[in-house]
């Protein structure tokens, strides 16, 4: 199955309920994600572009997932795996983040790296997005990839990085994307 259908097949478009999370389990984000299969108008001070994340396979060293977002400046699509669960508000556990909504943070060491965090998962956790291929190669980050194995492991790791930061970039940066992680049906 080719990978764009795979993830819009898995990752179906929010419903905009009033208690926060619609029946699909995320539902309203409170943002106006007209982007799914449109756009977003990013930079022009609107609501902040969203990066769509649905789990869908597990193991003891990993969990995967496909993300798909869309905006003005493109779209991105692709794989990301995480540690194992259960999923974990606390750092040093090197298990992955509970799904919900996700503000960025530029690292202030590693410019251009960025970090999750929300009202539960504190920016000093260091959820970061960056390259590599398996669970050992995280304790709690995102890695990304524009294909995935049964076995747990993402290939073009390091392209599909650049793809997603470039994708924060051109729609403006940190403040003006979200991610929105959701777990596995």
């Amino acid at each position: 199955m080719n990978k764009m259908l795979y993830v819009e097949n898995l990752i179906k478009k929010p419903s905009y309920g009033s208690n926060g999370y619609g029946s699909n389990g995320y539902g309203s984000n409170g943002y106006n994600n007209s982007g799914y299969g449109g756009s977003n108008d990013a930079g022009s001070g609107s609501e902040p572009v969203v990066i769509y994340v649905q789990r869908f396979s597990s193991g003891p060293r990993y969990t995967a997932s496909s993300f798909y977002a869309n905006s003005n400046f493109g779209s991105i699509n692709g794989y990301l795996l995480e540690p194992g669960g259960p999923s974990t508000v606390l750092s040093q556990q090197d298990q992955r983040i509970p799904a919900g909504t996700y503000q960025l943070h530029e690292n202030i060491i590693k410019k251009g790296m960025y970090e999750l965090y929300n009202e539960q998962v504190s920016i000093d956790r260091h959820i970061k997005i960056h390259a590599g291929n398996s669970g050992s190669d995280t304790e709690g980050c995102l890695l990304p990839g524009s294909s995935y194995n049964s076995n747990g492991t993402v290939f073009g790791s390091v392209s599909e990085y650049a793809s997603i930061m470039s994708f924060i970039l051109l729609n403006g940066g940190a403040t003006n994307v979200n991610i929105v992680i959701v777990d596995m049906p």
